[in-house]
């Protein structure tokens, strides 16, 4: 069901201060117990303020275990998973090639105001927001 498609896919963390762990890339094959990914990962703290403070793996294949998936979001099928990041003066973490879904939200950043208070992870971006 979810063979070729782009997706965003978050890990459980064990415990609170752990680091956060995101994958994005395409899914190679599904079965009742994992989830395999041609991806690439990104790895962040919870007080990281600026994109230094992230690190990315290389692309490689993965074999993720279904319960230890949290949150998974399927991209546009010409999403370019594996371009730059790019991160906005919101804060907001994105594909370098205008993905409409960002990744991710550095923390320590407000968002603007009356902006909707929603899971960064899942917010579409405002249009314009380069």
């Amino acid at each position: 069901m979810l063979k070729d498609k782009i997706v965003t896919v978050r890990f459980v963390k064990n415990y609170a201060s752990a680091h956060n762990h995101i994958a994005v890339g395409r899914v190679v094959d599904e079965s009742d117990h994992y989830l395999l990914l041609e991806c690439r990962t990104i790895h962040f703290g919870k007080l990281v303020r600026n994109r230094s403070r992230i690190e990315h793996g290389a692309k490689s294949l993965r074999a993720l275990p279904w319960h230890r998936i949290e949150v998974m979001h399927v991209l546009d099928d010409d999403t370019d998973w594996a371009s730059e990041l790019a991160v906005d003066e919101r804060g907001y973490i994105s594909l370098s090639n205008g993905s409409q879904r960002p990744l991710l939200k550095l923390s320590g950043r407000k968002p603007p105001r009356g902006a909707a208070q929603q899971d960064p992870f899942i917010c579409e971006r405002e249009e314009g927001v380069e």
